[in-house]
Formats: structure tokens, C-alpha cells, sequence
């Protein structure tokens, strides 16, 4: 206690992997899961384009925090995140995003794994489809 009880909950499956091979600028779909369990949709993802190109479009942002879909099961919510999200959603709707780069003060988890798969549930349509990086802020140091 209190990490298998308080504030705890099961994940789930945790799936990861690693592509290789991949080319510049190129769209490529994607799905996961597995046949025991299901599979996702399919979903397109976009790499950068090359190194010394003329022209790279990213996104970059910081604090953005973490907010549920239910917000009944959370005790702090940050609901600019939704906005964040929403307002980079339409943005790369344009199809001119390469990358997105979030620097710090990711999520805000406060202690809590539950709070983390909020927030990778809200960046989910985002870093799924093109470059997410993030670095570290003084709240997850």
C-alpha cells in the first residue's frame, strides 16, 4: 500500500514497438493489439520530412496538463488541456503539422498512475499521427 490500492488501478495492456526503416515524409498506417485481445483501428501516421529541408511546421507547447473524458473520476483537472488539444487537432487537420514538441510539465500526474493514461488518452488522436516529443519540466523531475 498505498501502490497497489489507493489511487491505483490496472492498466491494461501496455503494447510497445519499434519501426524501422521508416523514410522521410512519408505516411504510413499502423495498427496494434493483438488476435487474443483485438486489434485497434487503423490509424495513419506521418514522418518528418528530411533533415535540411527548407521547411519543417511543428506545434510546440508546455503546461498543458490533463483532463478525463469523465471528469467524475479525477480530483485535479486542467481543462486548457482540452482546449490544447482541440486547437492542435484542427491544426493538423490542415495537414501542415510535422511534429509536435511538448516541453514540460506534461501531464501534472500527481502521484498517480491513473493520471498519466488521462493524459495519454487525451494526446492519443494527436501523437498518433505524426512526431511526439516531449521533454521534462521541474513537475516531472
Amino acid at each position: 500500500s498505498p501502490a497497489k490500492d489507493f489511487g491505483w488501478h490496472d492498466p491494461g495492456y501496455i503494447h510497445s514497438a519499434v519501426m524501422t526503416g521508416l523514410q522521410p515524409s512519408q505516411s504510413y498506417d499502423y495498427r496494434y493489439g493483438s488476435d487474443s485481445v483485438g486489434w485497434s483501428d487503423t490509424v495513419k501516421f506521418r514522418t518528418p520530412p528530411a533533415a535540411g529541408l527548407d521547411e519543417t511546421s511543428f506545434v510546440i507547447y508546455g503546461d498543458m496538463g490533463k483532463a478525463p473524458l469523465d471528469p467524475s473520476v479525477e480530483h485535479y483537472i486542467q481543462p486548457g488541456s482540452i482546449a490544447v488539444t482541440k486547437a492542435v487537432a484542427k491544426e493538423m487537420q490542415t495537414g501542415k503539422v510535422d511534429s509536435i514538441f511538448h516541453i514540460g510539465d506534461i501531464s501534472y500526474a500527481t502521484g498517480f498512475l491513473v493520471e498519466w493514461d488521462f493524459f495519454l488518452h487525451l494526446i492519443r488522436p494527436l501523437a498518433s499521427q505524426v512526431s511526439y516529443m516531449t521533454a521534462i519540466g521541474n513537475h516531472e523531475r
